[in-house]
């Protein structure tokens, strides 16, 4: 799947946004990828008019629906038994995105990260930190720590795989294939529950878990071919590059989104689904 990579990101910065440049910026890879990663789902709305009488108090009107809420969680492992360094060198960064950041003109902002994992995007605010440090040198150097991290959406993690929708979005209708019901084309080793809200667990070594959205983030000298090469797919990068409105297929920038498999959707004449925005 790759490592799962944590980067401070700038919603500016194009359609989709893109890595942030400012000094200080957040670039960390995670030392060992995660077991799992935790999606949860939320119906937001209008609460229900209530009319209170002699006889108790009644509801007038049903709760209405007006969108979705989306969040993440995991528990990511740092190591620095290595290099026998302290392991808050690297966790000290991910404390740095529970404040505000101060870029003048505008003022104190909640930070921004993408989160990247294979082919799994999810694009947020960090809404709570917890580390547990559970190795120290002889010196009292902490070398080894977990960390569980909870992140508020505040863009789609990707869009729709397929006409279906079984792939893993987020944002209005969007989720694990569901709109009007819950749960199409869930394999085993993922869970999916209703209620107030619908949550979605996943097993890095389950058949149809996490990361199997087509979806990517170029890296520096990487191009449409490399990265369609990569997708291990049949479909031509020339469609790829069409799909995702490239004009110069050889001069990508990086950090930018790309559908693989929207290629395949162009090509046998699907509606292409809307990027992360």
């Amino acid at each position: 799947m790759g490592t799962a990579k944590i980067t401070e990101w700038d919603m500016t910065a194009g359609a989709s946004g893109g890595p942030a440049q400012y000094s200080g910026a957040v670039s960390l890879t995670v030392d060992f990828d995660p077991q799992s990663v935790e999606l949860s789902y939320t119906a937001i709305g209008t609460q229900s008019a209530a009319n209170t009488t002699t006889a108790g108090t009644l509801s007038k009107t049903a709760p209405q629906q007006t969108g979705q809420t989306a969040s993440m969680s995991v528990t990511l492992i740092f190591d620095n038994t290595a290099t026998a360094t302290s392991v808050q060198q690297k966790t000290d960064q991910l404390v740095s995105l529970t404040k505000p950041r101060y870029l003048a003109p505008e003022g104190p902002s909640r930070p921004v990260i993408c989160f990247q994992w294979g082919s799994f995007v999810f694009i947020g605010n960090v809404q709570t930190m917890s580390q547990t440090i559970d190795f120290f040198s002889d010196g009292g150097v902490p070398l080894r720590a977990s960390v569980r991290l909870s992140i508020n959406e505040v863009a789609p993690p990707a869009p729709a795989s397929s006409a279906t929708g079984s792939g893993i979005g987020g944002g209005a209708g969007a989720g694990v294939g569901f709109g009007a019901g819950v749960g199409i084309g869930v394999s085993a080793g993922v869970g999916v529950s209703a209620g107030a809200g619908v949550s979605v667990g996943a097993s890095a070594n389950a058949a149809a878990g996490i990361g199997t959205s087509a979806l990517t983030l170029s890296q520096s000298g990487d191009s449409i071919q490399q990265i369609t090469a990569r997708s291990g797919g049949s479909t031509s990068w020339k469609v790829v590059a069409a799909a995702n409105g490239i004009d110069n297929p050889r001069l990508l920038a990086p950090g930018t989104v790309l559908n693989v498999g929207a290629g395949a959707q162009l090509r046998g004449g699907a509606q292409l689904s809307a990027g992360i925005g």
